[in-house]
């Protein structure tokens, strides 16, 4: 019964990241025949902005919330939810508000650009729902309710983007119908959560509760805010020493790029909940097993991203104008890191209740990826942010690593490596053999190649055997 439940909750995560990942790559390049290179440019830098303003309106109260649902007990959940999201919405005004008043001398100061000013106040409405509504989706992934989890996310992902194509194509809005579509989409899913979730008539604001949570969420801050500083610091340094038409390249490498992240997310669905299980449960070889329980997952992560970075070229170049093709190097760079970011997400330092130490991480990453980005953007341009965000992320996910095991550590099995050095190897590869073979049967029969050894590993390595299958769904308290 357990391995039948899992199985149909894998079935719906997968469903619902199909429908996330490919409706919005479906419809870019429809997009791209109406919004300009600079216009991806301009919709980037906004989302920069958004993201860091409700990244501190949350105040690291996310993570808190899903590391302690497995603590609180079921009847006082519902208190819990709602005492967060009231607490983080009156923040969210708060910065909205100040975002109103101020948003020309802001466009100014950051971006050197007074025009954009009304685009960021855009940017942090879509970037502030947003961050609201994963409190519900990760409420409803500890519940392990995968169906209503992936309806909703399926539901919300076709409302914005047929919301953003009336308002583009219909109604000729541009960047702005773009980004309204988007919003009003993931805003009718915000009411349906809150309806479909709270009985508000039993509902009580918790001040103790949210004193406990924000003890340990405020270290956590800095790493939220610095974070995406962090992880945008790439177009925010290309709109100021490059182009915002370079701004735009980058942006269109790295979505098709983040679908590898995003099919990584759908799969940690499934397992973070039994890893977090696991972390808790009183087996004293609790640790060992997990190392073995993530190979699956990490090798299914490979075998996606695998055809996504070696083919980005043909994919940029037939589904793209001509401005847009300097992107598909763009994707097979980033493609590893997101590979690399599969052992940033397990939650060992947050187990551990390191939080501090997680924003002097989050300090030092930024710090580096600064150091990096800029020298490698002002001699090598869109590629060299590409280069740079993937070093600075490598070191910034190892030195966490290296931090994670110290505290909480999971014995991966050996042939992760292995797998990972070929994946690496085979990227690397068609980035280079692409500058000097022009033959296109010949780089698709290399790439295809690469795919079917890649799969002989998986069974070479018998990554799915029968036991550790069975065991990717269930767990013994």
């Amino acid at each position: 019964m357990m391995l039948n439940k899992s199985l149909q909750n894998l079935f719906w995560y997968c469903s619902s990241f199909v429908i996330k990942v490919f409706l919005p790559l479906v419809t870019l390049p429809l997009f791209s025949q109406y919004l300009s290179i600079e216009a991806f440019g301009l919709f980037a830098l906004s989302l920069f902005f958004g993201t860091f303003i409700s990244g501190i309106s949350n105040v690291g109260l996310l993570s808190i919330f899903e590391r302690n649902y497995f603590e609180i007990k079921k009847e006082n959940l519902m208190n819990f939810l709602f005492t967060i999201l009231i607490f983080v919405s009156f923040n969210f005004l708060i910065l909205v508000l100040i975002t109103f008043n101020f948003s020309e001398k802001i466009a100014k100061f950051i971006f050197r650009n007074e025009s954009v000013g009304e685009l960021l106040l855009y940017g942090l409405f879509f970037c502030g729902v947003k961050n609201l509504n994963q409190y519900f989706y990760v409420y409803l992934k500890n519940r392990e309710s995968a169906k209503i989890y992936s309806i909703i996310a399926i539901s919300e992902s076709v409302l914005n983007i047929l919301f953003a194509v009336s308002l583009v194509i219909n109604f000729s809005y541009g960047l702005k119908g773009f980004f309204i579509g988007q919003t009003f989409g993931s805003f009718l899913t915000f009411v349906f959560f809150c309806f479909y979730t709270f009985r508000f008539e039993d509902l009580k604001f918790k001040k103790l509760v949210l004193s406990k949570s924000l003890k340990l969420s405020l270290p956590l801050t800095p790493r939220i805010f610095l974070g995406v500083i962090n992880s945008q610091f790439d177009r925010y340094m290309l709109g100021l020493l490059g182009s915002i038409g370079g701004v735009g390249i980058f942006e269109i490498g790295q979505k098709i790029a983040n679908s590898i992240f995003i099919f990584m997310t759908a799969l940690q669905q499934v397992f973070s909940p039994q890893v977090y299980k696991r972390m808790f449960s009183d087996d004293p070889l609790k640790f060992r097993g997990i190392g073995q329980y993530l190979t699956p997952f990490f090798y299914v992560c490979i075998l996606f991203a695998m055809p996504v970075a070696i083919f980005s070229n043909e994919i940029i170049a037939n589904f793209f104008p001509k401005e847009f093709h300097q992107s598909s190097s763009i994707v097979s760079t980033l493609s590893i890191l997101y590979i690399i970011y599969f052992f940033g997400k397990q939650p060992q330092l947050m187990y551990a209740k390191k939080t501090s130490l997680i924003s002097i991480l989050t300090f030092f990453s930024i710090f580096l990826n600064i150091s990096l980005n800029i020298p490698f953007i002002y001699y090598y341009g869109v590629f060299g942010a590409a280069i740079a965000t993937l070093i600075s992320g490598s070191i910034s996910t190892l030195i966490q690593f290296y931090y994670g095991q110290r505290y909480t550590p999971i014995y991966y099995e050996k042939n992760i490596l292995v797998i990972f050095s070929y994946y690496v190897l085979c990227v690397a590869t068609v980035l280079i053999i692409q500058q000097f073979i022009n033959d296109t049967l010949i780089l698709i029969s290399i790439k295809i190649t690469m795919i079917l050894l890649l799969i002989y590993l998986g069974i070479f390595f018998k990554v799915f055997k029968i036991k550790s299958f069975r065991n990717l769904f269930s767990i013994k308290l």
